[in-house]
C-alpha cells in the first residue's frame, strides 16, 4: 500500500502543467482482493497476476490543446505486473513513448525440491535420507518448497520525428530483465538471470505513390547463469549438499547478438488499380558457448567427501572436427527474407493477389561429435512459397474465391526429408444477399510430395539400429494429403435474436509413412447466441466442442530370435510394431446474463463457463507381439474447469463509481502421467505443476473517480 500513495503521489506532480489546457481528463482507479487459501496458492488461477499483491491501483491524465497531446498511464501500481507509461506529442511532427510494465508467468506455487541454490552458478542437493553411494534420496519430508515463476522487467523507449511531408525517422529501444526459477530434470530446477536488449533505428520516405523505408535492429541476450553444477539424484547429502558422486553439468542457452537489417517498399496507384509491395529482411545471429567446466569456490574440498566429479564432462564427451575436446561452441545463425505482392483491383467485382515469398536459413555454427551419439547436423533450408488468390463479386450479394500456391522446401542434414513440395487449391463462396442469414465455406486441398536424404539407406542391415531410420518419418516433412473445410453463418432470426454457427475441419493423411504419424484429424463446431430480452436484460450463450484424433504406428524393440528393425519383420514378444491412437475431446459451454436497474446506474452481469476435456490412449499391438504391453489409458489429459463470475457496478455520480466482483474457479485433472508425476511416492516427486486441482474464489472491490 506504501508503493501505491508513492506512485500515486508521484503521478499527480504531473497535472499542474496540463490544467490550463483546453481539454484535460483521467481517472483513477483504487481495488483490492480478498482471495481463499486455494485462490493464494494455485499458479494457473493467478498465471499472469502477482501472488503477492491484493491491492490494485489504476490511474491516468490525458491533457490535449491545440496540435499537441500529452498522456501518462499507471496501471496495476506497485505490482509485478505494473505498467508506468508517458506518451505524447505534436500532430504531424513527431511523437514519443517511454515507460516501464512488467510480466510475470506462474508456473507452479510450492514445488518441492532437494536441491539449493548457492551463488548464482552452483545447484547443490538438500535434504537428509538413508541413501549412500548412489542411492536417491526418498526422504521427501526433508526435501525444500520452491515457486516456479519468471518475470520480466521491460524498460521501452520509442521516438519517431517528421523532417517534412514526405521523410520520417524513429528510433525504438527497450531492455528486458527476465528473472525467476523454472522447473529443469527431475527434482533439479534452472535459475533465471538474462537480459535482452533491442535497439531499432528507422527511417523512411512516403509520397502518394511510393513508399521506402529501411530498419537496423541490434539484439543482444546475456545470460547472467552461464553453466550450473548439479549433483545427481539425492546422493546421501546434508542439509546443504555437500554429496557429489555422480556431478553432471548443465549448460544454459548461450548469450547471443543477432543483426536485423530490413527493407520495405511499395508502389502505389499504378495501372489497373496496383499495388506492389516488397520486403528484403537478413539476420544474423552469433553466440558462444564454454563447454569446460570449472570447480565451485573454494574447490570441491570444500562440498564434502566423495568421488570428485569430472571438471569437463561435456567436453570430454564432445570432440570438435580435429578430434580434439570441445572447449567451445561457436552458434551462426543466418536468415535472408524477401517478400513480393502484388494486388489488383482491374475491375470493380475483381480482386487479385500474386505474391512470392523466399527464406533461407544458413547455419554455420560448430560442427562436433560424440562417441555415443555421433555427429552433429547444422540443420539449414530455403524455403519458396508463390502463388494466386482471386475473389470475384457475383450478383445478389455473392462473392467466389480461389487460389492457387506452391510451397518448395529445401533442408540441408535432415535424413528424412531433403526435398518437399506442397500443392496447395482453394475454392471459396460467400454470401450476403438476405437481412436475415449470411455466411460462406472454404475448401483447401494439400498434396505434399517429400524426397528422403541419406536415412533412405541408414543401416548395414536389419539388425543395426540406424536401419529403422528408413522407415521413420516426421509428420511436418513426410508426404501427405490434407483436406481443410470451414463454414460460417450468422443468423438475425429476430430484431433482438442473433445466431452465429463455425465448423472447421481439418484431416491429414500420411500416405507414404511406415513408422511415424499415420494420420490426424481435427473439428472444431461452435455456436453463441444472443438474445436482447428486454431493453434491461440480455442474454447470451455458447457451446464450442473439438474432437482431434491422431494415429502412430511404432516399433518396440526387444534381444532374442527375431530381433529386427525392419518394420516388415514378423514380430515376437519383445519385437513388433504397434499402433497408437489418441482421441481427445474438449467441450467448452457457458452462458451469461447482464442486466440494468435504476436508470442504467446499478449494471449486473452473472457468467457460468465449463471446461470439459476427454483424452484417450489405445494401443493394439502387432499380432504374434506383447500379450502383456499397451495396456489403454483412458485418463490422457481429462480434465474439468468450472467458472462462476459475478460483477455489480454502481454509478454514484458522473464522477464516481463502485464495482464488486466474484470469481469461482474449481479445475479438476484426472491425467495418468500427471498422476505418476505428483503422486509422492517416489523419488521423482517434486511437484512441479501440481497445483492444479483447486477450489478458487476471489473477490475484488474497487472505487473510480473520472475527471
Amino acid at each position: 500500500m506504501k508503493k501505491l500513495l508513492i506512485v500515486l503521489s508521484a503521478w499527480m506532480m504531473l497535472l499542474p502543467a496540463g490544467l490550463t489546457a483546453k481539454e484535460t481528463f483521467g481517472f483513477v482507479d483504487l481495488g483490492n482482493n480478498f482471495r481463499n487459501t486455494d485462490a493464494k496458492n494455485a499458479s494457473p488461477f493467478l498465471k499472469f497476476r502477482d501472488k503477492n499483491s491484493t491491492v490494485k491501483g489504476d490511474a491516468a491524465v490525458s491533457v490535449y490543446e491545440p496540435g499537441r497531446y500529452f498522456d501518462v498511464l499507471f496501471s496495476d501500481i506497485a505490482q509485478d505486473t505494473a505498467e508506468y507509461g508517458l506518451s505524447g506529442g505534436k500532430y504531424e511532427k513527431y511523437s514519443y513513448k517511454f515507460g516501464y510494465n512488467g510480466i510475470v508467468n506462474n508456473s507452479t506455487f510450492g514445488a518441492r525440491t532437494p536441491y539449493a541454490l548457492r551463488g548464482t552458478t552452483l545447484v547443490y542437493g538438500v535434504g537428509s535420507g538413508s541413501g549412500s553411494g548412489n542411492s536417491k534420496n526418498t526422504d521427501l519430508d526433508n526435501w525444500g518448497t520452491i515457486d516456479y515463476s519468471k518475470e520480466n522487467k521491460n524498460l521501452y523507449a520509442d521516438v519517431k520525428y517528421k523532417l517534412n511531408e514526405n521523410m520520417y525517422f524513429g528510433l525504438d529501444a527497450n531492455k528486458v530483465a527476465s528473472s525467476g526459477i523454472a522447473p529443469r530434470y527431475r527434482y533439479g530446477y534452472q535459475v533465471i538471470d538474462e537480459d535482452t536488449t533491442n535497439v531499432a533505428l528507422e527511417g523512411g520516405f512516403k509520397s502518394d505513390i511510393f513508399f521506402a523505408s529501411l530498419k537496423g535492429t541490434l539484439s543482444k541476450f546475456e545470460q547472467n547463469i552461464t553453466t550450473y553444477k548439479a549433483y545427481a539424484e539425492g546422493i546421501n547429502v546434508d542439509a546443504y549438499g555437500t554429496g557429489k558422486q555422480g556431478s553432471y553439468q548443465l549448460v544454459n542457452d548461450p548469450s547471443n547478438d543477432s543483426l536485423t537489417v530490413e527493407l520495405s517498399s511499395a508502389l502505389y496507384n499504378l495501372p489497373l488499380s496496383t499495388t506492389v509491395a516488397l520486403n528484403v529482411t537478413r539476420t544474423s545471429s552469433t553466440s558462444e558457448s564454454n563447454m569446460s567446466d570449472g570447480q565451485p569456490p573454494g574447490g570441491y574440498a570444500n562440498y564434502g567427501a566423495g568421488t570428485a566429479p569430472n571438471p569437463n564432462l561435456i567436453a570430454a564427451l564432445l570432440t570438435g572436427s580435429g578430434g580434439d575436446a570441445l572447449a567451445t561452441y561457436k552458434g551462426d545463425h543466418t536468415y535472408l527474407t524477401g517478400n513480393v505482392i502484388v494486388k489488383s483491383n482491374p475491375i470493380s467485382s475483381l480482386n487479385t493477389t500474386l505474391y512470392y515469398k523466399y527464406l533461407d536459413k544458413k547455419n554455420e555454427s560448430t560442427h562436433f561429435y560424440s562417441s555415443a551419439k555421433g555427429e552433429s547436423e547444422n540443420f539449414a533450408y530455403d524455403k519458396k512459397n508463390m502463388g494466386l488468390d482471386v475473389d470475384y463479386k457475383l450478383p445478389l450479394s455473392t462473392k467466389i474465391s480461389a487460389g492457387y500456391g506452391q510451397l518448395k522446401i529445401k533442408r540441408e542434414d535432415r535424413g528424412d526429408a531433403a526435398k518437399t513440395d506442397d500443392k496447395v487449391i482453394s475454392v471459396g463462396l460467400r454470401n450476403d444477399a438476405l437481412d436475415f442469414i449470411s455466411g460462406g465455406e472454404k475448401y483447401t486441398n494439400t498434396k505434399r510430395e517429400s524426397t528422403m536424404g541419406d536415412a533412405a539407406t541408414e543401416g548395414s542391415g536389419p539388425t543395426d539400429s540406424a536401419y529403422i531410420e528408413r522407415f521413420n518419418r516426421r509428420f511436418d516433412d513426410t508426404d501427405k494429403k490434407e483436406k481443410r473445410l470451414t463454414a460460417t453463418a450468422d443468423l438475425a432470426i429476430l430484431s433482438d435474436l442473433d445466431v452465429t454457427l463455425e465448423y472447421s475441419s481439418v484431416k491429414n493423411d500420411y500416405d507414404k509413412t511406415t513408422i511415424g504419424r499415420l494420420s490426424d484429424d481435427r473439428s472444431i463446431i461452435f455456436g453463441q447466441v444472443d438474445y436482447a430480452l428486454f431493453s434491461w436484460m440480455n442474454i447470451s450463450a455458447f457451446y464450442e466442442r473439438e474432437k482431434v484424433q491422431y494415429l502412430s504406428k511404432q516399433r518396440a524393440m526387444g534381444t532374442g530370435a527375431g530381433f529386427s528393425y525392419d518394420p516388415g519383420a514378423a514380430a515376437t514378444a519383445t519385437t513388433y510394431n504397434y499402433d497408437i491412437t489418441y482421441d481427445d475431446k474438449v467441450a467448452t459451454y457457458g452462458a451469461a446474463l447482464t442486466m440494468k436497474f435504476m436508470d442504467e446506474k446499478l449494471k449486473t452481469t452473472l457468467g457460468y463457463e465449463k471446461q470439459d476435456g476427454d483424452g484417450n490412449l489405445n494401443n493394439a499391438i502387432q499380432a504374434g507381439g506383447s500379450t502383456t504391453e499397451g495396456q489403454p489409458i483412458s485418463d490422457f489429459g481429462d480434465y474439468v474447469l468450472t467458472r462462476i463470475k459475478a460483477r455489480f457496478d454502481y454509478e454514484i455520480s458522473r464522477d464516481v463509481s463502485a464495482g464488486l466482483r466474484y470469481t469461482y474457479e474449481r479445475s479438476r485433472w484426472e491425467d495418468s502421467m500427471w498422476k505418476v508425476q505428483t503422486d509422492g511416492s517416489s523419488y521423482t516427486y517434486d511437484s512441479a505443476y501440481a497445483d492444479v486441482n483447486y477450489v478458487a474464489q476471489e473477490i475484488f472491490a474497487s472505487a473510480s473517480y473520472r475527471f
